[in-house]
């Protein structure tokens, strides 16, 4: 099971960043609704290795988009990393929160504990004149290998999100806008229909940022507390792809709601079939 306390501050990061325990992650990727030109040249936090989740860390053989590895492909990704079981990680990305929290959970996915997400990203720590570098950390093995133990209730695959959906045992979130869990606002891949799982909840993953840091506890918990979702109420988390949802996942979390697991082909998969049910 998660626990709280899975963000830090660039002040936090500012007085560690030099600790030979610590190693900060990139977890930067594009998005697929805006314009990227702006983290193409990026700076780097001193010591940050770049974490590819559109190519190292997402599965090659599937059709669809950032599917998480298997926990074999991913000990055999991780072993560059300088990383062992007690590692401490920091993951961040070039937005604030977007793509950060879904590396997060992708470790919590294969068993690592000690990882976090810097609050408000590379922005925020830019922002402060913080030093940063011009390109990023070279990767190399650690002193032992990194293994760890996967947590197979953090994902979820399709037939039980659909169980879930038919029967509404257990609450379903779509982190996309408003616009497109209504099926007003087109998607932005081809060839997925518009529209929502029938009985899913929409909590947009940006009406939980203020200035592309996560808000404060009161805040981040009242659509939850809307939505009736409880510390131990069982909650599956789904986007376009599991990228954003990774985002309204740990919000939860940190609220205190831990019965938790990603809806991994997310819509990607579920809008692409049209032998399952949506709603608009």
């Amino acid at each position: 099971m998660i626990s709280k306390g899975n963000l830090v501050s660039t002040d936090w990061l500012e007085e560690h960043v030099t600790d030979p325990n610590l190693v900060i992650l990139d977890a930067t990727m594009n998005s697929v609704t805006g314009d990227n030109s702006a983290i193409e040249d990026r700076p780097f936090i001193p010591g940050a290795l770049i974490f590819d989740m559109e190519t190292r860390f997402s599965r090659k053989d599937s059709d669809l988009p950032h599917t998480a590895l298997s926990y074999e492909e991913f000990v055999q990704e991780i072993q560059s990393f300088g990383i062992n079981e007690s590692t401490t990680l920091v993951v961040y990305d070039a937005w604030g929160i977007y793509s950060s929290p879904r590396a997060w959970w992708l470790f919590k996915l294969m068993g690592h504990n000690p990882v976090f997400v810097l609050d408000g990203g590379l922005p925020k720590w830019v922002s402060e004149g913080k030093t940063t570098q011009s390109i990023p950390a070279s990767t190399h093995s650690a002193s032992s290998p990194w293994s760890g133990q996967y947590s197979a209730p953090l994902i979820t695959e399709l037939e039980q999100i659909l169980q879930v959906s038919k029967e509404n045992t257990a609450r379903i979130i779509d982190a996309r806008s408003q616009g497109r869990f209504i099926g007003e606002e087109p998607e932005p891949r081809p060839g997925l229909r518009a529209g929502h799982i029938p009985n899913a909840l929409n909590i947009p993953f940006e009406t939980l940022l203020e200035n592309g840091c996560y808000k404060p506890p009161g805040l981040l918990a009242k659509p939850f507390e809307e939505n009736s979702i409880t510390r131990h109420t069982a909650t599956f988390f789904y986007c376009g792809s599991g990228v954003t949802a990774c985002v309204v996942l740990l919000a939860a979390v940190e609220t205190g709601i831990f019965n938790v697991s990603i809806y991994d082909g997310s819509w990607a998969e579920w809008g692409a079939d049209k032998t399952l049910p949506i709603t608009q």
